[in-house]
């Protein structure tokens, strides 16, 4: 388990984890990391990708400079993926900001903000924006702007 304000630096870029990665407090990773697990009991800052094959679990902030891959992730405040995010189940408790959004189910309780977004379900609280939407089944509470629309 890693103390709040810890710093991963990877010397190789990558930071591999076997099983599990533990953060109790806010964590910033200076590189990527890959693990079978991740809680982080704070914000979780990573410049590089992530990548976790089980859950991804974050109860706070998540600003991800690359690209996301996880079975689910769990977010409880906002979400920011520079690049693609890749899960089978994504729950975000408040806005979440990335450039692609592919999942079998998004659930987003603010805004949406992505240039593509392709699942199965998307439930968006707030406005949900993108550029390309690819969904079976869309619920919005706000507004919804999409220059593409396939279900």
């Amino acid at each position: 388990m890693l103390e709040g304000g810890a710093r991963l630096v990877a010397e190789e870029g990558v930071i591999e984890v076997e099983g599990s990665v533990i953060c109790d407090g806010p964590c910033t990773v200076l590189g990527s990391l890959r693990s079978r697990r991740l809680k982080v009991e704070g914000d979780l800052r990573v410049e590089g990708d992530l990548e976790v094959e089980g859950e991804a679990e974050v109860r706070g902030d998540l600003d991800v400079q690359g690209s996301v891959r996880a079975h689910l992730l769990r977010v409880e405040d906002s979400c920011v993926v520079e690049g693609g995010l890749r899960a089978t189940e994504v729950l975000v408790g408040g806005a979440l900001v990335g450039s692609e959004v592919e999942a079998g189910r998004v659930m987003v309780g603010g805004a949406l903000r992505a240039r593509a977004v392709k699942a199965e379900r998307v439930s968006v609280g707030g406005v949900l924006e993108c550029s390309r939407l690819e969904a079976e089944r869309v619920s919005v509470g706000g507004a919804l702007e999409a220059e593409s629309l396939r279900g």
